[in-house]
């Protein structure tokens, strides 16, 4: 999902109930995503380098420098416009 928002631009909506939570450290991960936008060791250094990579001419050609954190903060703003999250959990329950 992060691939594609912030690659490829396209607008994604992830919904998740409180049916489908089977760990409770995966609300971390939610957690995460709500605060900062990023989960940390999401990709590992070379996914990361391919992901730069991909947005690399999007952001060349809005006149962002070519340094790995101005891409990386580029590739983040893409994530936080184009991800959106639902979530759907019952006030009944544990």
């Amino acid at each position: 999902m992060y691939t594609k928002a912030g690659c490829a631009d396209t607008k994604l909506l992830f919904i998740l109930t409180d049916g489908q939570i089977s760990k409770e450290k995966f609300l971390v991960y939610i957690n995460d995503m709500l605060s900062s936008g990023w989960i940390p060791e999401l990709f590992n250094k070379e996914e990361l380098d391919t992901v730069l990579g991909k947005v690399r001419q999007a952001a060349k050609s809005e006149g962002i420098p070519d340094t790995t954190d101005d891409l990386f903060k580029f590739f983040m703003d893409r994530v936080r416009r184009n991800l959106h999250i639902a979530l759907g959990f019952s006030p009944i329950g544990p």
